[in-house]
């Protein structure tokens, strides 16, 4: 059914701010007429003139049919069961009423710029505060609800920097009112999107006074608590929460090292008050620590002690798992007499999946939330942001206000992402929409993809077997059996340490490997996978494939690298210049080489480093001397490459960066979405550096043979390197000849707008990367 009936599109640009206040007061946006195009001219108060009441008249008796005795039960600790059916009486004929939906577009109107909309709540029907997880500012912008061409500009600013003591992104997305005029900003807590450690810089909610609307908002620091995050993880070693020791993951989840935006990662992203209560909504991680097809919202039960002072330790109340068909929490409001969840996965969204967004309500206690029938999917496509808030109104009305983070959008006419570019041209959408009606799932997952594919030849031995659905999926009580031939060769179910969901994916990594050079066939038997929804997944037969001889010994020449983009899309490739069996493993890292210690070391903290991104790459097939693989770095967890398996960190490649490939190298806690600590390099193959030399050696073994884009002079920058396969040749006897030829590369630079080279729709750098 398609929910978006008709569009009404607004572009927001924004005008320049003065200078900022010495004592960190907000500042009205002032307007520069000679800085803004005929479309900019306009007063932001002269857009909001038309009546709320105007908008959408909707009959609320239409809208939410519920017994008011059931409206009663809202309190998230009540435990009183009841049956969402009964909540959800609503003439199926209203489903086509749905109102039409208005498209927003937002700019900063300051030097910081605007992108990344990550939190907001109303101050009334006319304006809203909004949060920017890019930068320690909240802004104040008009709440268009009519069909307008004209920019809707910011009009208040406030930098929070100074007065809280936090100089650093503190990467807010969390925002709720806990009393009337008294704001929570809350941090995402969460590492860098590296694994980097954060949490001096992230871990921190902090309350404030707000006074007026629009241009007239003022706002005043009370002050802040920095220990929340310690907090969870002592209740959960400690297992105050009764559940086990170590439950809920959150010493692994937050330790460096680990990417924050998976299902084992950690970001807080949701917050909304019940009386005395903070309800926190997780991203990451999901429960339990196999499946992670459960989302997490924990109450805080004294957070009012701890904004005044008076506590030093936060207090828990009893977790909530809840079934978002395998999603995380991205934002959550309380709406009428139930709390509405904007869920999306912990990573990115994907193309596999129908739908990444979907919008539950929650009635709160041990209630399961019901999913609605808002087409967020089809909102999100049309703008290409992530969906990250819904506007926490002050009072009741009639539509939600959704916002999104356009940080990594590309909008017409420009070829660099929104938060890279000039602050003057950032912005971010929004939307508004009607509160759907429940929608039953009634349909069967779909394989969408399967690793090793069917007639596979040269699959590793220790492959991993991956099944891609396209929706999130669970664990049946079947199994998935492993046959070499007509011989029974392993199993694996529910119950199986071997076997791990991560949404629409689920992985099966044995440990007992095949052998070398057999034929072998993959089954499901019985039922192992189902939605969350409980309908199952009806295949069986899925297909033949046979192993690899022994892994391939590279040396330094056999691999070369041929194009790496610090400018999205993250990746890197590198090309064969030998035959290679299924299994050969190479290993990448970013982290800075020191050849003093021969270790890559992290110099100002004198210690192995545990920053950046490391990977390792086995090829899933046999491969020729001549083909090219890719592998896209800036990915929520692993990389992913367009062909063979990579597990490890993703790695977000900066403007000083030296990526090196290694083999036989040992690292010590490699896994999905972490990077571990490499105990030994091992031998070096080759390497590249982008944009600047600080930090990193080039190991002996590679002097003169190492591949350098710089720019020419000024600073290091973010720099794209691709080799010119028209102009010099892709057979690799070619390309070996011309590697070190500079003329043989397009080399661009981030200063000059440009983005990273194009990703081809076969997902590899080159249009033709097989020889």
């Amino acid at each position: 059914m398609n929910i978006l009936k008709k569009m009404t599109v607004f572009a927001f640009i924004i005008s320049t701010l003065s200078a900022c206040d010495s004592d960190g007061g907000s500042r009205t946006i002032s307007v520069a007429e000679e800085e803004k195009t005929s479309e900019e001219k306009t007063n932001p108060e002269e857009k909001e003139k038309t009546d709320p009441e105007e908008k959408e008249k909707t009959d609320p008796e239409e809208k939410e049919k519920t017994d008011p005795e059931e409206k009663e039960k809202t309190d998230p600790e009540e435990k009183e069961k009841t049956d969402p059916e009964e909540k959800e009486k609503t003439d199926p004929e209203e489903k086509e009423k749905k109102e039409p939906v208005v498209i927003s577009t937002y700019t900063a109107a300051s030097e910081f710029g605007s992108s990344d909309a990550s939190g907001a709540v109303a101050l009334d029907s006319n304006y809203m505060i909004v949060a920017d997880d890019e930068a320690n500012v909240l802004r104040v912008y008009p709440r268009s609800t009519t069909e307008s061409t004209q920019a809707i500009n910011a009009v208040n600013e406030w930098d929070y920097s100074v007065l809280t003591g936090l100089t650093k992104e503190l990467d807010v997305e969390a925002l709720t009112w806990y009393q009337p005029g008294k704001l929570l900003v809350i941090g995402s807590h969460s590492n860098k999107q590296d694994g980097g450690e954060a949490v001096a810089d992230r871990g921190h909610l902090f309350a404030v006074n707000v006074k007026g609307t629009g241009s007239e908002t003022t706002f005043e620091y009370i002050n802040k608590y920095s220990g929340l995050e310690q907090d969870l993880i002592s209740w959960d070693n400690n297992n105050i929460h009764g559940k086990g020791v170590g439950y809920f993951g959150f010493n692994r989840s937050a330790a460096a090292g680990s990417v924050p935006e998976s299902v084992s990662g950690f970001s807080i992203e949701g917050a909304t008050i019940n009386g005395d209560t903070l309800l926190l909504g997780f991203r990451a991680p999901q429960m339990d620590q196999r499946a992670r097809n459960k989302a997490l919202i924990l109450p805080v039960t004294n957070y009012m002690d701890l904004i005044n002072g008076t506590a030093s330790t936060a207090q828990f109340g009893e977790p909530f798992e809840l079934n978002l068909g395998g999603r995380g929490v991205r934002d959550i409001i309380r709406w009428d007499d139930y709390y509405l969840i904007v869920s999306g996965p912990s990573g990115i969204s994907t193309t596999e999946v129908k739908q990444n967004f979907v919008l539950f309500k929650w009635y709160g206690g041990t209630d399961q939330p019901i999913m609605l029938d808002n087409d967020l999917e089809q909102l999100r496509a049309i703008n290409k942001g992530s969906i990250e808030s819904i506007v926490q109104p002050v009072s009741k009305e009639d539509n939600l206000q959704f916002l999104l983070d356009n940080g990594d959008t590309i909008w017409p006419g420009r070829t660099a992402i929104s938060k890279d570019l000039p602050a003057n041209e950032q912005q971010f959408q929004g939307a508004y929409m009607q509160v759907g009606q429940q929608l039953e799932d009634q349909q069967a997952p779909n394989l969408v993809k399967q690793f090793p594919a069917d007639g596979f030849v040269g699959v590793n031995t220790d492959t991993r077997i991956e099944l891609i659905f396209d929706e999130g999926v669970t664990l049946g009580k079947g199994k998935l059996a492993i046959y070499q031939g007509n011989q029974l060769f392993s199993s694996y179910n529910n119950e199986s340490s071997e076997v791990s969901v991560v949404f629409n994916r689920l992985v099966i990594r044995p440990t007992t490997k095949l052998e070398n050079s057999k034929s072998y066939s993959l089954r499901i038997e019985d039922t192992l996978v189902k939605d969350s929804a409980g309908n199952d997944f009806n295949g069986k037969e899925l297909g033949t494939f046979v192993t690899a001889g022994e892994p391939t010994k590279l040396e330094v020449g056999d691999i070369q690298f041929v194009a790496a983009n610090a400018e999205a899309p993250d990746a890197i490739a590198f090309m064969l210049m030998k035959d290679i069996n299924g299994g050969t493993e190479i290993n990448f890292t970013d982290r800075d080489y020191y050849d003093v210690k021969n270790a890559f070391w992290d110099r100002k903290k004198a210690k192995p480093a545990l920053n950046e991104g490391v990977f390792k790459w086995t090829a899933d097939r046999n491969l020729k001397a001549g083909d090219i693989v890719t592998i896209q770095t800036d990915t929520a967890l692993s990389p992913i490459a367009d062909v063979g398996q990579v597990i490890g960190s993703p790695s977000g490649l900066g403007k000083e960066e030296t990526i090196y490939a290694m083999q036989s190298t040992v690292v010590e806690g490699l896994a999905d979405g972490f990077s571990g600590e490499i105990k030994e390099p091992g031998k070096f193959l080759a390497a590249i550096t982008l944009g600047g030399q600080s930090g990193s050696d080039i190991p002996s073994d590679l002097t003169g043979k190492n591949l350098i884009f710089i720019p020419q002079s000024g600073p290091a920058d973010q720099t794209n390197a691709i080799f010119d396969v028209e102009k010099c040749g892709r057979d690799p006897i070619d390309v070996q000849a011309n590697i070190y030829n500079q003329g043989c590369w397009k080399v661009t630079f981030k200063s000059e707008g440009a983005t990273g080279f194009p990703l081809f729709d076969n997902n590899s750098l080159f249009a033709i990367p097989f020889k």
